[in-house]
């Protein structure tokens, strides 16, 4: 949630800052309720775009689809997130003025003795480390994969994951540069983001179908909507399959190695 918020308020704020901040609203004995705010300088929004924010596929208006790219998916999820939480997003903004957005959640207290503590770190860095071994030994050393995001910070995260493993990873930030890409490079893979500005990633895959010996680059759909009709879409569109956002790590890996034996 606190990644979908501050990415919008990195996108719309070119000058100034962006502020993320949490603090204690409530204690008991037994729970404390934390506020998250995530405040920006940006271009902030008007009374009627701020009702539409958290609406599924929406923007505050096209114009910012156009600019800043994005389809407005990722706040209708954190909405949906905070309230399986239990808790209530809001938006206050005023347009020219930036904007905050905020929710409260409520966490009980751990149970944990500080001896159980240490004792389940211990635990949790030995599977780190054995997880880490394991992908050592699937490296993708020479394995050439295309990332196609728009998204800044799914970039580098993406880009770290997917480079601990061996691989080379290039990037592109929307379907055209992808294309384009496609035309001078040799990948193994393409990670393709479905939503994008100036080309999404339904017509980069189909213009790279065309293109000589394109119909046999493997190409995983990245997709934030985990609806049961997207796989259809994806198939159709001549990918082999689709990871939801955010991926797990190992689910890929086990995906581009299936590929990559075939």
């Amino acid at each position: 949630m606190l990644l979908n918020l501050a990415n919008n308020a990195l996108k719309f704020t070119e000058a100034g800052e962006v502020r993320i901040a949490v603090t204690a609203a409530s204690r008991t004995d037994k729970a404390a309720s934390l506020l998250f705010e995530v405040s920006d300088t940006g271009i902030g929004m008007t009374e009627a775009q701020r009702s539409r924010l958290f609406q599924p596929f929406s923007q505050a208006d096209y114009s910012t689809t156009r600019k800043f790219g994005g389809t407005g998916l990722g706040l209708a999820i954190s909405q949906s997130l905070v309230e399986l939480m239990g808790g209530e997003i809001e938006a206050v903004s005023e347009s020219g003025h930036g904007s905050t957005f905020s929710f409260t959640l409520a966490f009980e207290h751990s149970t944990l003795t500080a001896l159980d503590s240490n004792e389940a770190a211990a635990t949790a860095e030995r599977t780190d480390s054995e997880e880490s071994q394991n992908n050592k030994v699937d490296a993708f050393d020479g394995f050439r994969l295309l990332l196609v995001e728009d998204n800044e910070i799914n970039q580098i995260v993406a880009h770290e994951i997917l480079q601990s493993s061996g691989m080379w990873v290039d990037i592109a930030e929307n379907g055209q540069i992808a294309l384009d890409k496609v035309r001078l490079n040799r990948y193994d893979a393409i990670l393709m983001d479905l939503q994008m500005p100036v080309m999404d990633g339904f017509e980069a895959t189909k213009q790279i179908r065309g293109l000589p010996g394109g119909d046999r680059i493997p190409i995983i759909a990245m997709t934030a909507d985990a609806m049961d009709g997207v796989k259809k879409e994806v198939l159709a569109a001549g990918m082999q399959t689709y990871v939801a956002k955010p991926f797990e790590p190992s689910q890929l890996f086990r995906i581009l190695s299936s590929l990559r034996d075939v």
